[in-house]
């Protein structure tokens, strides 16, 4: 199976869920693919409806517009209080929750995110920023 948004979004709406999600967020995204239903791209670009949903996603300043998203954008409700939960996690103590608790598992991750994207592990790279990519 391919996967794109469309894909990834049907499966989440279905009931793959990933537990950083808050706990609307399953209902919003079932809601947000029926709405979507068979429509190409080009039909979702005018539905101001659909649109207002995804932008309830995102804890942005409505007073301004943003027309930086590809270098600088904000981050979604689930993917924001999943750091700060991992945050609050590495700061209960730092030492060993870094390398006795999470260093273990970065070749776990690795080796799922690389069959998860159909690549082989060591095409898969799991780095700290973008700096460090670089």
């Amino acid at each position: 199976m391919e996967l794109n948004r469309r894909t990834l979004l049907s499966g989440l709406a279905a009931g793959i869920t990933l537990p950083a999600f808050r706990t609307d967020t399953l209902r919003r995204v079932a809601e947000a693919a029926r709405a979507v239903g068979p429509r190409s791209s080009a039909e979702l670009a005018g539905d101001e409806a659909y649109w207002s949903e995804i932008t309830r996603a995102f804890d942005a300043d409505r007073t301004l517009v943003n027309l930086n998203n590809g270098g600088c954008s904000p981050t979604p409700f689930p993917v924001l209080e999943a750091m700060i939960r991992d945050l609050r996690f590495s700061n209960e103590i730092p030492v060993h929750h870094m390398w006795n608790v999470l260093e273990p598992r970065i070749e776990s991750v690795r080796r799922d995110l690389a069959a998860e994207f159909g690549c082989d592990p060591e095409e898969m790279a799991i780095v700290r920023n973008a700096s460090e990519v670089m």
